[in-house]
């Protein structure tokens, strides 16, 4: 019983664990839309890449 109980609380565990990441993932990707969206929005409709950014004076 006792190596039951410890194999459910590891799975708890690591659904714990992953469902945190998820919502760091999803956060990110929230993140990421919204630069996105705003480095379009600053430079119109043209494609713009970050990188192209440092190398601009």
């Amino acid at each position: 019983m006792k190596i039951l109980n410890e194999w459910i609380e590891s799975l708890q565990n690591k659904t714990e664990n992953f469902l945190k990441i998820q919502k760091v993932l999803d956060r990110n990707k929230g993140n990421m839309r919204a630069r996105t969206n705003s480095l379009y929005r600053t430079q119109g409709d043209s494609y713009y890449s970050p990188k192209m950014a440092d190398c601009e004076t």
